[in-house]
């Protein structure tokens, strides 16, 4: 018999309702905004690429996550954060 070598499941780097700071990076299929933290894929609803938001976490799944966006970073290059 044979078995198989399935890569060891991702832990989430957060937990389910924590808020974070998030670079989205790319677009899923069904539009959602895609950031990264380590090897954890997490989905925002209604963010774009090149957005820098404050998100908290509504769903964690073996390696994969979707939030929502709590703020945004000022584009103007000030600090701080704008309400989503």
């Amino acid at each position: 018999t044979s078995t198989t070598d399935y890569p060891a499941p991702i832990v989430p780097p957060f937990t389910n309702g924590e808020r974070i700071q998030l670079s989205i990076h790319d677009l899923a299929f069904g539009g959602e905004g895609v950031g990264r933290v380590g090897e954890f894929v997490v989905f925002v609803p209604y963010a774009c690429p090149g957005d820098v938001i404050e998100v908290k976490n509504t769903e964690i799944e073996t390696a994969k996550g979707l939030s929502r966006a709590l703020a945004k970073a000022a584009a103007n290059g000030q600090h701080g954060f704008t309400a989503a």
